[in-house]
This record gives C-alpha cells, sequence and structure tokens, in this order.
C-alpha cells in the first residue's frame, strides 16, 4: 500500500519495520515527539559487548563481530564504563 503523506523520516521508519509493527509505534506515540540521542546505541552497544564479554568471548572475538579495534574492545571492557553503568537494562 502507498501512503502519500509520510514525512521522509516516517516513510524511512515504516520501510525498517515493515507495516505491521510501524502502525503499532504509531499507535503507542501517538502525538507524541520522539527523540533518539546518538549516544544510546553506543551506550546499548557497550553493554552487548560487557554481556558477550562477561559471557568468555575474547577480545579478538568481539572486536570482529562488533566491527571494533581490538584495542577499543579493552578499553571497553576494561574501563569504569564496566563498573558504572552495568545496570543499564536492570530494573
Amino acid at each position: 500500500m502507498e501512503i502519500s503523506n509520510l514525512s521522509t523520516d516516517m516513510a524511512d521508519l515504516r520501510e525498517i519495520t515493515g507495516d505491521e509493527i510501524f502502525l503499532k509505534i504509531c499507535r503507542h506515540f501517538e502525538g507524541t515527539t520522539i527523540y533518539f540521542s546518538k549516544g544510546i546505541i553506543r551506550d546499548v552497544q557497550k553493554q552487548f559487548i560487557l554481556s558477550d564479554y562477561d559471557a568468555g568471548m575474547s577480545y579478538r572475538e568481539l572486536a570482529k563481530k562488533y566491527s571494533y579495534s581490538e584495542m577499543w574492545i579493552r578499553e571497553i571492557c576494561n574501563n569504569l564504563f564496566k563498573n558504572e553503568e552495568k545496570t543499564l537494562f536492570e530494573s
């Protein structure tokens, strides 16, 4: 189905999510403005890296999986982020 009055961003969201999820998002957030911080992806990805590290993946495996340098993976796994922000997903 072609919807002609969607903004470019909304059309992109629909293309990424598909019609069913797009409609759920629209119904849930109807009338609100949503802002996606650039930092949230970085912070969430760091949590995934830490989780995989805690599960036993090596620095080399993590670097390959997440397309980062091994040095950057070591930095993520060994710096204060691990101690300070480990509760991002915990309630």
